[in-house]
């Protein structure tokens, strides 16, 4: 046997030995995914999931997840054969951040494999991806009525914008896209506040074409700042001098304000009205309204529509809760007492017909009485106030005064006929007739009584007696 012959006899028997036997491998069971780790964009329908054997479907489908950005999206599952397909239900969305996931343990074949793939991707093309160009934007204004700006690099959807850009605190603003829609502007319609931090925010931007932006954008900032504590420089009288209100700066309120003046505030610096309203108050309490007096703001006056009382000390109280139009406060309370200026209403004298009598003493007050025309005892009480009753509290005063039997009830009561004033309000003259006077065997009394106190005579100015007064009189013939 030759050698060649020797050699290959072994190879044939290898040979056919390899061929009478199944072939055995050592690789193991796995699924690969058909977008690459590298990848991070994806423009395509589905992403396919590549099983080396047959794999348990359910446990396959319950193991792949899908994120649009952080929120699970709902897939739809495709089977061919060892390659399971998936796609959103809902489609997928341009410019969105997705992650997916394939991660659990699935068998396959007859082997339990631990699978675990992830995959971050944006859905669409990067180059046509809606950007938000910040350093064109205009992010914070410069004056009070600047609007802000934000710039895009292609043009927006309007409703994604108008629906989901926030501004806090709330600002009445308008809204105003450019021709191309690549740029928007947020007008304010008032300006903007001083000492106010302002925080703008969108998210779910889209642009025209469907792109979504990437994530979601906020910023804050402070655009004007005052940190000047107002004063109040002045509380004054207020007096109407030719239709204006004049502030008399050099006097204090105390004993210098009267009747129905005004009260004067001057601040430092323009202040918000509402506030100076609610935060200045009297006690007691006076009716009254607040007027701005100058179009700045650092001048207002208390109106009040009744007249002070009279003697009496007045509590005023500027709150440090009144601010300046930039929210500035007052450093802190103030507190002013005052007294009006001015005396009780008094009267100076009282005649009986044409005599003058002294009723500062607490005995009777006898006179002499006669008879009119109509042959019954009359009397004629002239009563000269220190002010003027001013036509509108005339009859009222008129009132306040009254004549009446005191003693004894079987004589006669007085009917009053007749009222007169004089030309300045200061003199009433009431006439009573229907009198009995006194008789060698009987006293007569009368009683006149003049009311005082705020509910009493009044002149209309604020002035009323501080008491009653009461005379009794004695008629004699």
């Amino acid at each position: 046997m030759s050698l060649r012959t020797k050699t290959l006899i072994p190879f044939l028997v290898f040979s056919a030995f390899l061929s009478s036997c199944k072939l055995i491998t050592f690789d193991e069971e796995g699924v690969s995914c058909s977008l690459s780790s590298t990848e991070n964009t994806f423009s395509g329908q589905t992403i396919e999931f590549v099983f080396t054997s047959k794999p348990d479907k359910y446990q396959a489908e319950k193991c792949v997840s899908l994120l649009a950005d952080s929120r699970a999206v709902e897939l739809i599952y495709f089977w061919n054969g060892k390659t399971l397909s998936i796609k959103p239900a809902l489609s997928w969305q341009n410019g969105k951040n997705y992650h997916l996931s394939c991660s659990g343990t699935i068998t396959i074949n007859t082997s339990r494999v631990s699978v675990s793939i992830e995959r971050t991707f944006m859905y669409g093309s990067i180059s046509e991806q809606l950007i938000f160009l910040k350093s064109s934007s205009t992010l914070s204004p410069i004056n009070q009525t600047d609007s802000l700006l934000f710039c895009f690099n292609k043009a927006l959807d309007q409703a994604s914008f108008t629906e989901n850009f926030m501004l806090s605190p709330s600002l009445e603003t308008e809204t105003v896209f450019s021709s191309d829609n690549k740029s928007v502007s947020i007008k304010p319609k008032a300006p903007w506040a001083y000492n106010t931090l302002y925080t703008w925010s969108f998210k779910n931007l889209k642009s025209a074409d469907g792109y979504f932006y990437k994530t979601s954008e906020s910023a804050s900032f402070l655009p004007f700042s005052d940190t000047e504590i107002p004063v109040l420089q002045k509380i004054c009288p207020v007096r109407l001098i030719g239709g204006q209100e004049t502030f008399f700066t050099e006097q204090e309120l105390d004993l210098n304000i009267r009747e129905k003046e005004a009260i004067g505030f001057v601040f430092s610096k323009p202040m918000e009205f509402d506030s100076v309203k609610s935060g200045i108050s009297l006690s007691p309490p006076a009716a009254g309204y607040f007027k701005q007096t100058d179009e700045e703001g650092f001048r207002f006056a208390f109106i009040p529509t009744q007249m002070y009382s009279i003697k009496q000390r007045y509590e005023l109280t500027v709150n440090s809760s009144v601010r300046d139009t930039h929210s500035v406060s007052l450093y802190e309370d103030k507190i002013l007492y005052f007294t009006p200026y001015g005396d009780y209403l008094e009267i100076r004298q009282i005649s009986l017909d044409s005599a003058q009598i002294d009723f500062s003493s607490q005995d009777a007050v006898p006179f002499t009485i006669t008879k009119n025309l109509n042959n019954k005892y009359e009397l004629t009480v002239s009563i000269l106030f220190s002010g003027r009753i001013e036509s509108s509290k005339r009859s009222s005063a008129v009132k306040q005064v009254s004549l009446g039997l005191l003693f004894p009830l079987s004589s006669e009561t007085p009917v009053q006929t007749q009222i007169l004033w004089n030309s300045t309000g200061t003199l009433l003259s009431l006439t009573w007739e229907n009198f009995t006077p006194c008789t060698a065997g009987v006293e007569t009394f009368y009683k006149l009584q003049i009311t005082g106190g705020a509910n009493g005579i009044n002149t209309g100015r604020g002035q009323f007696m501080e008491k009653d007064l009461c005379v009794i009189l004695k008629p004699q013939t």
